[in-house]
């Protein structure tokens, strides 16, 4: 049996986010289409390790980690206080 173990690319936000902190995770906007639907997200290839930490350095904490198929999904929450801090 062999367990296939990919480390990125990770997508980290959608089109609306901030672009700063997206900068920060050296992420680029892309364009997901199909015939249905076009999505517009942003892409990093470093592994979600990295991204996790680089978001916990600017004051981000995990709420919720989901396994759906071969995708983690986290959400992350920043404290209130913190959002303002800045």
């Amino acid at each position: 049996t062999q367990i296939r173990l990919d480390v990125g690319p990770t997508f980290v936000s959608d089109e609306w986010s901030d672009k700063e902190l997206t900068d920060y995770l050296d992420a680029q906007l892309i364009k997901y289409q199909s015939v249905e639907i076009t999505i517009f997200t942003y892409k990093t290839d470093d592994p979600p390790r990295f991204v996790l930490e680089r978001l916990e350095l600017r004051g981000f904490r995990v709420g919720a980690m989901a396994g759906v198929g071969q995708i983690c999904i986290w959400t992350l929450h920043k404290p209130f206080a913190e959002s303002f801090a800045r």
